[in-house]
C-alpha cells in the first residue's frame, strides 16, 4: 500500500509542475501579446483563452485528484488501525 500512495504522490507532484508551467507559458504568451501590434494580438487571443481553459480544466482535475487521495489516505490508516 505504501509503494501506491508513493506513486500518486509522484504522479501528483508531476501533474503540478505542468499546470505551473502551462500558467507561465500563458502569462508569457500575453506580454508578447501586448508587444505586438493589434493584428498579431487578435490572432494569438485564441490561443490565450485556449490556455486558459486548459488551466482551468487542470484545476478541476487536480481538485478530483486530491480528494481521491485524501479517500486513500484514509482507507489506508484505517487498514492500519
Amino acid at each position: 500500500m505504501g509503494e501506491r500512495l508513493n506513486r500518486i504522490f509522484f504522479f501528483l507532484e508531476k501533474f503540478q509542475r505542468s499546470r505551473k508551467f502551462v500558467i507561465l507559458k500563458a502569462i508569457t504568451l500575453e506580454k508578447w501579446c501586448d508587444k505586438k501590434n493589434k493584428k498579431k494580438r487578435k490572432s494569438t487571443f485564441s490561443m490565450i483563452l485556449e490556455l486558459k481553459d486548459f488551466i482551468y480544466l487542470t484545476t478541476v482535475r487536480l481538485h478530483f485528484i486530491n480528494l481521491l487521495t485524501y479517500f486513500i489516505n484514509l482507507s489506508y490508516y484505517e487498514l492500519r488501525n
